[in-house]
């Protein structure tokens, strides 16, 4: 589109098909779409992840459709015959993406202008493949990874002056509330940890046991009552630590817009590189990130909110090409192992006082 700024409601279909973290990342790059042009009529292509959810309350966005990421031929012809009838301008595929998957479904849904990242699949190397316009990659964050993608559209954005957009109802916070009164520790103050991750993610995780040490070590220095977070996949791990803790905690499994209505209550939230951490930033709430394994650089919780903690000595190693190598890994990364709870906590301490 030559000149998106002054288009006449434009149609423009964002394939975000990744997690809710990544979505959250992904919503700059929504604000400043309307924003360029208040006409756009903006349509999101999300998976089954929980991630509807996050944009039910964004009044940017026109519609949602449910998408797969790993589609049989059928799966995948529905995806493009619904995209068809809708008549996009312009489709754009997030980062990170399924990158053939939705530029193929971009391409055969008769998106006239299809943009995302270059990537390699078998014998195409730094592929552009069904894209009219492919960027390289960039060791950015995210957020900024995002906004670049509208390069094409002659859009320019300082990434510094946008945060997430995730917004909640009354009802959501009305279900956090009572949640506290059920629990009997309406009015407390509360600390949120979340010491889990997806199934598939477990090198992020940092080891139960020094969770256990420093939920108890918060709720003793900051008098608070301890919630932890995770989703029902998450019961048993939430559970051994409530056992073990000195301090009685109390484990949280809510839907996900009362889980965030919970979060934005708490003083701070602690957890491993999460989609409840992006969460946590997008309240408003003071949210320490675990790194070890991934790259802070790109997935640090957004905005003078987000804090990271990484061990002394390590770097991320992370590599989006070996990914099913990763999630074959059952255990703890290393980086994650040298980080000990004494070191956590002295950052949240230092972190708070200078603020």
């Amino acid at each position: 589109m030559d000149n998106f700024k002054n288009a006449d409601h434009p149609r423009v279909l964002l394939v975000a098909m990744s997690g809710i973290g990544n979505l959250l990342m992904q919503t700059p790059l929504i604000s400043k779409l309307k924003e360029e042009n208040p006409t756009t009529e903006i349509s999101v292509l999300v998976a089954p992840r929980g991630t509807k959810d996050v944009l039910k309350t964004n009044k940017k966005i026109k519609n949602t459709f449910l998408g797969n990421t790993k589609p049989s031929f059928k799966q995948w012809l529905s995806m493009v015959q619904n995209i068809q009838k809708e008549k996009f301008d312009i489709g754009i595929v997030s980062y990170p993406g399924q990158l053939i998957t939705s530029s193929s479904i971009l391409y055969f849904g008769g998106a006239h202008q299809r943009i995302g990242n270059v990537y390699n699949y078998y014998f195409l190397k730094k592929s552009g493949f069904f894209l009219t316009a492919a960027l390289p990659e960039k060791p950015v964050h995210d957020v900024e990874q995002n906004l670049n993608l509208l390069l094409p559209l002659g859009i320019v954005a300082n990434a510094k002056n946008y945060i997430y957009d995730f917004s909640l109802t009354a009802e959501d916070l009305a279900t956090a509330e009572n949640f506290l009164i059920e629990s009997k520790i309406a009015g407390e103050k509360y600390i949120g940890i979340h010491p889990g991750t997806n199934m598939d993610l477990v090198y992020k995780r940092w080891p139960v046991e020094r969770w256990t040490k420093l939920a108890d070590q918060l709720a003793e220095i900051y008098k608070a009552k301890i919630l932890i977070f995770g989703g029902p996949e998450e019961n048993s791990l939430k559970s051994v630590i409530k056992k073990n803790m000195r301090h009685k905690a109390y484990g949280v499994s809510l839907p996900l817009r009362a889980t965030a209505a919970l979060i934005s209550k708490c003083a701070f939230f602690v957890s491993n590189d999460s989609g409840l951490m992006h969460i946590a930033v997008s309240q408003n709430v003071q949210t320490f990130g675990l790194f070890g394994p991934t790259d802070e650089r790109r997935t640090a919780p957004w905005g003078p909110l987000g804090h990271v903690i990484r061990a002394e000595g390590t770097k991320p190693s992370y590599d989006v090409t070996k990914l099913q190598q990763i999630k074959n890994q059952k255990t703890a990364d290393s980086s994650m192992l040298i980080l000990n709870e004494e070191f956590v906590l002295n950052k949240i301490e230092t972190s708070l006082t200078d603020r």
